[in-house]
């Protein structure tokens, strides 16, 4: 167990060599470019491989979860995530998709975390995306840097020498080098009219580069439908801006004079081909076991809950449908020994004292609706051992009448503990210590 990572249980590793990483960034999520590829593979993920407890790696301010909103009523709930799975590309091969929020925080000890999934998988090499703004028209296919350790791969370098913020797969990129994991990064220029927007051009060409670099085949129908609607949209546009079609006419004569920037690559022209009965059958399959697992996942007991906040919140309400029903003790199996003892130290707190009194408890009988054991049961051999020798000592009690019985004076030095016994705050504590029930350990 790593510091955030956590890994399914009764799960043996695979060998699976390629990782492929997707995680989004709102702030640099230039062209949606990230966001569509993320979204694209998706479509291939089955079996959970890794969790990660996102609650201190992510900054809610600059992430926020986004709220439903629906007829005056808050409805539905997403939080950002990350996780990887074991995904299998549209031949059945398999490899490994990490997608999600790109971490805010603890990015070294998160690296760790990685390399521990590297080795647990037998990881080989990693693929990330990347986008950044440029002066670059969308009628022209999408350019982009492929940076990369591996050595069998004949691509332009980008001849240059400059520092850059790093992305968290970046930073992971350069720690996995170190142990002679090949990284790719391929980094899509997006025209900087559309780094608001969609670019879906640019995220079909990143796929098909990595698809041409890894040897995995990728679904980019879907991409390759939006980038031809993005397109035809943007020609209507430019027919009803003059100031646009001049902008995008001037990059667009740059471009062609000047061919494609030195360092630069364009994506190669995807592989058609008609798929054969088995791919059909495997991809029914695969979709067939992506809606059960999606349906498995969405139940509460299958949520990745490493805060607690779900189990509590399913707890609580349980104990409010038991209180509506008459029953009002905490369930047995839920109050643990760690409960009992903070419950006996908030106690003593209150009450001032070291443990129950004769006053809130007294041995053997019901308080509230639980059976508490008396102080002389919770001291153990010693003490009732003691009690014995007293009481040997004693003469023993000669029986009275129940009728002839007359109540014994009070001494002054037992007045305010009567007067305490009658104040709330008394009857609170006597409350309290009825709430659950109190076992000595054995």
């Amino acid at each position: 167990m790593g510091h955030f990572i956590s890994f399914p249980p009764g799960t043996e590793p695979d060998n699976i060599p390629i990782l492929v990483m997707s995680l989004v960034d709102p702030v640099t999520d230039a062209g949606a470019v990230p966001s569509l590829v993320s979204s694209n593979l998706r479509s291939l993920d089955g079996d959970v491989a890794a969790l990660f407890d996102t609650d201190p790696l992510l900054d809610y301010r600059a992430q926020r979860p986004m709220l439903n909103y629906r007829d005056g009523q808050l409805t539905g709930l997403v939080r950002q995530h990350m996780t990887v799975h074991v995904a299998k590309d549209v031949e059945g091969r398999p490899f490994l998709h990490m997608h999600g929020a790109e971490p805010d925080f603890r990015w070294d000890s998160l690296t760790a975390d990685m390399l521990d999934l590297a080795e647990r998988f037998s990881v080989q090499s990693i693929y990330s995306f990347t986008a950044v703004g440029a002066a670059t028209p969308h009628t022209r296919p999408a350019d982009m840097i492929v940076r990369t350790s591996d050595p069998g791969v004949d691509r332009p370098v980008l001849k240059a020498d400059f520092w850059f913020p790093s992305s968290f797969a970046d930073y992971f990129e350069y720690h996995a080098g170190e142990l002679g994991i090949t990284t790719t990064n391929v980094a899509v220029r997006v025209p900087f009219y559309l780094t608001g927007n969609r670019y879906s051009a640019g995220a079909a060409g990143a796929l098909s580069m990595v698809s041409s670099l890894s040897g995995l085949r990728f679904p980019m129908g879907d991409l390759e439908r939006e980038a031809s609607a993005e397109n035809a949209a943007l020609a209507e546009l430019g027919k009803e801006n003059a100031e646009l079609s001049a902008l995008i006419g001037n990059l667009e004569k740059e471009h062609d004079e000047h061919g494609v920037t030195p360092g630069f690559v364009t994506a190669p022209e995807a592989e058609l081909s008609v798929p054969s009965v088995d791919e059909i059958g495997r991809a029914a399959e695969q979709f067939l076991a992506q809606a059960d697992a999606a349906e498995q996942a969405n139940r509460p007991e299958m949520q990745f809950d490493p805060q607690g906040l779900i189990r509590r919140i399913a707890e609580y309400r349980e104990s409010r449908s038991q209180k509506g029903k008459g029953h009002f003790t905490t369930p047995v199996t839920e109050y643990t020994s760690a409960m009992a003892s903070e419950d006996a130290a908030r106690y003593t707190a209150l009450a001032g004292t070291s443990g129950p009194q004769d006053d809130d408890v007294a041995g053997g009988e019901e308080v509230g609706d639980v059976v508490v054991e008396s102080e002389s049961d919770a001291t153990g051999a010693d003490t009732g051992s003691a009690a014995e020798s007293e009481a040997s000592k004693s003469p023993a009690p000669q029986e009275t009448s129940t009728d002839d019985a007359q109540p014994e004076p009070m001494d002054q030095q037992d007045a305010p503990r009567s007067q305490e016994q009658a104040t709330p705050q008394s009857q609170q504590r006597r409350r309290r210590w009825g709430r659950h029930s109190w076992h000595r350990d054995e």
